[in-house]
């Protein structure tokens, strides 16, 4: 039922058995690690595991890991996914509508936001959705419906 940007482990420590898992298109980073001694080492960053661990890999986006079973579970498993290429032509109306309607989702902050604007075209139709929607939200009330945007220039070396 967790629906958003996460990653954790929790541990039962009535027998020191855990599970740790990702959200489910891995925003937040995680690693997994396994020592020589048979150990299961986890960390958001992979310096974390060099040291101690013989191999080590990126933890599944949308995956579980039990130690009870020794091994990772998908536990995000949307009606829509399928490793199957689709065969049917997309529906631009129906990308549009969900495209819509992640960014307003979004939209419901308890602090002022803003947009970050990269040049490309996914920023700007983040930032296109965003002012056409932010009117009727309670952060427009608290803030006002005026957008702000930011972007970041780097100079150029010859």
């Amino acid at each position: 039922m967790l629906d958003g940007v996460f990653s954790f482990v929790l541990l039962d420590t009535r027998d020191n058995s855990f599970i740790a898992a990702r959200d489910a298109i891995g925003v937040t980073p995680l690693y997994i690690g396994w020592g020589i001694d048979g150990s299961v080492w986890i960390s958001s960053e992979v310096k974390g595991l060099n040291d101690d661990c013989e191999h080590f890999e990126i933890f599944p986006p949308g995956h579980l890991y039990s130690s009870k079973q020794g091994g990772f579970k998908r536990w995000y498993n949307p009606p829509w996914f399928s490793e199957v290429i689709p065969s049917v032509p997309y529906d631009p109306l129906a990308l549009r509508k969900a495209f819509e309607k992640a960014v307003i989702k979004r939209l419901m902050t308890d602090v002022p936001f803003g947009v970050l604007l990269s040049g490309g075209l996914d920023s700007s139709l983040v930032a296109a959705v965003t002012v056409r929607h932010l009117a009727g939200t309670k952060a427009a009330k608290r803030w006002g419906t005026k957008l702000h945007s930011f972007c970041v220039g780097l100079e150029v070396w010859n």
